[in-house]
């Protein structure tokens, strides 16, 4: 064949794919997958089951290195390659996310399916290798001959996928403290969107991902936008209508010492808002806006009716705020904001503990902050459809509640 290339004599060869392992010395003694994806890289490393192996790269997000100028360019570029001694020619680095390298300003990582990587159209010269994971114990090294990366392209299949939804944990990433709590309060998000809660530096699928993602849903696309929606989100007085309708029941109960029936509730929403609007010189507007406060009354009650059927809520529970939503997103945007180089990785931090300390007093448990975060998306998307906006939400709480390495098991509210 006209693109084959000599390999070393450790070459394995099983079900068609063609995989050099490196010699085992030399690797970090105190190495610990860093999470499930890795483990069971290692595993599958262990046994020379290649194509377990290859199954799990296609159920993972995987990462190749470029500079922040090469992908800014809007152009088609090289992915840079490194030469490696021991087989004479040129890698090209793939990475998982729990090895993903410290990140730095001006290097960034783009996420791609791994078929994309391999496949025979891809732009790749059959003299190199693609090296997963290099310098680790789970490194594999790929020749990128047109035989091979047909076999690596429709070899298998993917094992779950790189963006469905799940709790992922990167254990050489915080898991307790306060940067861990900020990142816990918008796990409900990040777990839904298949990515793990407690990375910062690299996002969720990739530096050019998490661009297009802040621009299309947040209109954000450079530093000072980043900085005025986030100030906006952290803003606890931002979203009063929800929060007024809510303490007007919270008020009621601790007079009156137990539940508060809707009636009694719509009708003292009627009247402090009604002295409101006297006060500041708006009396007119008083109709129109008890209407759309009783009208969320309603909504509220029959959500919490929900949410307690579906196990959200206790059967006794309700909904004491939808502070969760904003500041849990706060968490996640600033997440998503160091990862697009919009801010340092320290003002990340900063924002993601201030949302965790915001967000503490209004709660007692997880479990509450994600009934608050549930029912604030709720009221802002599903209008009461209980569709995907609701549905997606009761699952992902499910397994954040009995996920052992998720922050409502490992970070203690208190």
């Amino acid at each position: 064949m006209g693109d084959t290339q000599p390999l070393p004599s450790s070459a394995l060869y099983a079900d068609r794919i063609i995989a050099w392992v490196p010699p085992t010395d030399g690797y970090d003694p105190c190495w610990r997958p860093p999470s499930k994806v890795e483990a069971a890289l290692l595993s599958a490393k262990r046994n020379g089951d290649w194509r377990g192996y290859i199954e799990v790269l296609r159920g993972a997000a995987v990462f190749h290195r470029t500079t922040r100028a090469a992908a800014d360019s809007g152009q088609a570029y090289d992915i840079p390659t490194v030469w490696d001694p021991r087989l004479h020619t040129y890698c090209e680095p793939l990475y998982t996310a729990g090895e993903l390298p410290a990140a730095e300003a001006e290097i960034v990582y783009i996420g791609k399916h791994f078929e994309n990587h391999v496949a025979p159209e891809a732009h790749v010269d059959h003299r190199h290798y693609l090296a997963v994971n290099p310098g680790t114990p789970v490194e594999v090294y790929f020749p990128m001959t047109t035989e091979n990366r047909r076999t690596l392209a429709r070899v298998g299949a993917a094992v779950v996928g790189p963006h469905a939804a799940g709790v992922h944990t990167l254990w050489n990433r915080p898991q307790r403290g306060e940067v861990a709590f900020g990142l816990g309060c918008a796990a409900l998000l990040n777990a839904n969107n298949g990515s793990p809660w407690n990375e910062l530096g690299h996002g969720d699928f990739g530096y050019d991902y998490d661009r297009r993602l802040l621009a299309e849903w947040w209109g954000i696309t450079d530093r000072a936008t980043l900085r005025d929606q986030l100030a906006t989100l952290l803003d606890t007085q931002a979203g009063w209508t929800w929060e007024f309708v809510l303490s007007i029941r919270e008020a009621l109960e601790r007079v009156e010492g137990g539940p508060v029936d809707p009636v009694r509730w719509r009708a003292k929403v009627t009247a402090v808002l009604g002295e409101r609007l006297s006060r500041v010189g708006r009396p007119e507007d008083h109709t129109t806006e008890v209407s759309v406060l009783c009208r969320l009354v309603g909504r509220i009650v029959r959500y919490e009716q929900r949410f307690r059927a579906d196990g959200l809520l206790p059967i006794d529970g309700h909904v004491r705020s939808v502070q969760a939503w904003d500041l849990g997103r706060a968490a996640a945007v600033a997440r998503w904001g160091a990862a697009a180089r919009y801010c340092s990785l320290a003002e990340a931090q900063r924002t993601i503990t201030r949302a965790g300390e915001l967000v503490r007093p209004y709660y007692d448990s997880w479990e509450a902050l994600a009934a608050g975060y549930i029912m604030g998306r709720c009221l802002h998307f599903d209008g009461e459809e209980f569709g995907h906006w609701y549905l997606e939400m009761v699952e992902t709480a499910r397994l954040l509640a009995a996920a052992p390495d998720g922050p409502w098991q490992t970070q203690p509210w208190k």
